[in-house]
């Protein structure tokens, strides 16, 4: 399953109540022995509770959020963090993924939400760069210099990576028009800092 937020998710895998004792959805379509694979960037706890009901009817189930965009996909350029509550699953699903990823890896915490964790920290540290990204280049600016020149400068050196580059060239450049099959809305980046932040409230991180 690849769906954009937690209810969808919850909907497509126990039926409009959302809820496993009314299952209408693929949990009861699922052969024993299956195995759901959810590319989804939802909450950790959203994992846990389909991995647990999934496993009293013997389905493994294993989270593997991506980070790319379908662009990046469709070049085998993602990362994709997995993990399960049954950690020997992830060698099953591994060799799938790596077909259209740079880097797949399992996290063996026999945590199904584990790999969700990591996905909200780096959309965290993406949104934390594009956030600063704007700031810095309104302030070189202010004192007069060239906004892009400075942003050429950074992702040519000190901050020569994805991020920094795709992003900062949209920051300095001022393209915030959505792209042609972008496939991301601007409500889902911010569905993905609310995640952040109730996950850290959960374990009371400030």
């Amino acid at each position: 399953t690849a769906l954009p937020n937690d209810a969808m998710l919850l909907s497509a895998v126990f039926g409009p109540s959302k809820k496993e004792e009314d299952s209408g959805g693929i949990h009861n379509a699922l052969r024993p022995s299956s195995i759901h694979v959810s590319c989804s960037t939802v909450s950790p706890t959203t994992s846990r509770i389909i991995a647990s009901a999934h496993a009293k009817r013997s389905i493994g189930f294993v989270a593997a959020p991506i980070f790319a965009r379908p662009d990046g996909l469709a070049l085998g350029h993602a990362t994709i963090p997995l993990s399960s509550s049954h950690p020997p699953l992830l060698a099953q699903i591994q060799p799938l993924l790596q077909r259209t990823a740079t880097k797949v890896q399992p996290f063996e915490e026999k945590d199904a939400g584990a790999a969700n964790v990591v996905k909200l920290a780096g959309n965290f540290l993406i949104a934390s760069a594009i956030e600063s990204m704007s700031e810095a280049f309104a302030l070189v600016e202010q004192q007069g210099l060239n906004r892009e020149a400075v942003h050429t400068l950074f992702s040519e050196t000190i901050f020569d990576c994805l991020i920094y580059k795709g992003y900062g060239q949209r920051v300095a450049t001022r393209d915030h028009a959505p792209y042609p099959d972008a496939h991301f809305a601007l409500e889902l980046g911010k569905k993905d800092v609310d995640l952040v932040r109730a996950a850290a409230e959960e374990v009371g991180v400030k």
